[in-house]
């Protein structure tokens, strides 16, 4: 698998990180449909937490650090505009074009970041191989991945990726932790946990 689970077809390639590349992706015929949200081929998976393995580069593991807007008018904005829930765990934020913005939450985990991407205010449609799906958050379908880092084995993360259909959005959780030798079972299932009520 790549450590690119999803694309947007129509533009972007949608990294493992929190950002858009802005490289042109080629449009994937194994989705050829017109829905805004496909996943290419069939899958099965249920809310038992099942996770894929990858090698990233390391900028691709989060600094949170990187958001420092904080203003109170700003979250409240933000929360209004994109749909982010519990606002008032909101530390810090990175608003975005109308289409995608980013904010740290604080959690009993530490400090978490979610992003949410409305795809059909970026004109852009989204393929999720059907390998990527591990499980499923609140009924939706999901891609739980641990990301390692190509440069620093001491830096990993997690990240859930939770693909709205109805909605035609798509929730991204990010968890930077200190590597294992071994991805723990209890942590990924953890963080699965605490991330559900920030789904709206």
């Amino acid at each position: 698998m790549t450590a690119f689970p999803f694309q947007l077809l129509g533009g972007c390639a949608l990294l493992l990180a929190s950002h858009l590349a802005a490289a042109q992706a080629p449009v994937a015929p194994a989705c050829p449909g017109k829905q805004t949200i496909e996943i290419a081929g069939p899958y099965s998976a249920n809310a038992t937490v099942r996770w894929n393995e990858e090698k990233i580069p390391d900028q691709y593991v989060l600094d949170l650090r990187m958001l420092n807007q904080s203003d109170a008018a700003g979250i409240a904005s933000l929360a209004d505009t994109y749909g982010f829930p519990q606002r008032e765990k909101i530390v810090r934020y990175q608003s975005g074009d109308g289409s995608r913005a980013d904010a740290v939450y604080t959690t009993e985990l530490g400090e978490v970041m979610v992003s949410i991407t409305h795809l059909q205010r970026m004109g852009a449609r989204a393929c999720a191989p059907s390998e990527s799906i591990t499980l499923t958050v609140k009924g939706r379908p999901a891609s739980l991945v641990y990301g390692r880092s190509e440069d620093d084995p001491a830096r990993c993360m997690w990240k859930l990726q939770v693909l709205d259909v109805p909605a035609d959005s798509m929730h991204s959780f990010h968890y930077p932790v200190q590597c294992k030798k071994v991805a723990d079972k209890a942590e990924a299932e953890r963080f699965v946990r605490v991330m559900k009520p920030l789904l709206p």
